[in-house]
């Protein structure tokens, strides 16, 4: 006799189902052979076909996938007298194979095509963790550097004030890509004072627009 699938939850259109030709579509509208109209069960849900003396299921791409006691499926898998077939999680069959051997009940034995044939699958390795290299910490800063001023708001060119004990304070307009600071006559920012080095200090451009003072000289900081 011609094994049967047996309807045990989930809808009442049918009760049992005879496997007599090679396959069957299973789904919740036409073109399905076995309308099950689940709410969890997909248009073109599964397939049941024959290959030799063996019945199998596939799953078709379906939302809430397919399941072989309780295993979901992710290739062809063979069927055996007293297993159950999930559609989703509403939906349940039990199949029949009248004069079978009882097996037990148990993992769900997946099949992959390989050169035309269906052979049973080993296991697939479990690829290595993917490590995912540590940045380098970031370059320490030079101790000598620190900034000194942000462009202004309205893109004006910061200024930088020097301020003499004894004199007069002078306003010096930062518009050069590096300015030196020195006491000698070729610095950008000359600076006549015995305590200010020969060239003292440098003020370098950063990318916000701002500078910062990078110390040239570690007789007189």
């Amino acid at each position: 006799m011609s094994p049967k699938l047996i309807l045990i939850e989930g809808s009442d259109s049918l009760s049992e189902f005879e496997i007599i030709n090679q396959e069957y579509l299973l789904g919740r509208v036409a073109p399905a052979d076995i309308l099950i109209p689940g709410s969890g069960v997909s248009g073109r849900h599964a397939r049941v076909f024959q290959r030799g003396n063996d019945l199998l299921i596939e799953d078709l791409g379906s939302t809430n996938g397919t399941f072989v006691n309780g295993n979901r499926i992710a290739g062809p898998a063979i069927l055996n007298d007293g297993d159950e077939i999930g559609l989703g999680q509403t939906v349940r069959l039990r199949v029949a194979s009248p004069g079978a051997q009882p097996v037990e009940p148990g993992q769900a034995t997946e099949l992959e095509p390989l050169g035309g044939t269906m052979l049973e699958s080993e296991p697939k390795p479990v690829p290595p963790p993917v490590r995912i290299p540590t940045p380098p910490p970031p370059a320490p800063e030079d101790p000598r550097a620190t900034v000194v001023g942000d462009m202004d708001a309205s893109g004006a060119p910061p200024q930088l004030q020097v301020s003499i004990a004894g004199g007069a304070s002078r306003t010096h307009e930062l518009n050069r890509v590096q300015v030196t600071i020195g006491r000698e006559p070729g610095n950008d920012i000359v600076i006549d004072s015995r305590i200010v080095s020969r060239q003292h200090a440098r003020l370098e451009r950063m990318g916000d627009g701002g500078y910062r003072l990078v110390v040239l000289s570690t007789s007189n900081p």
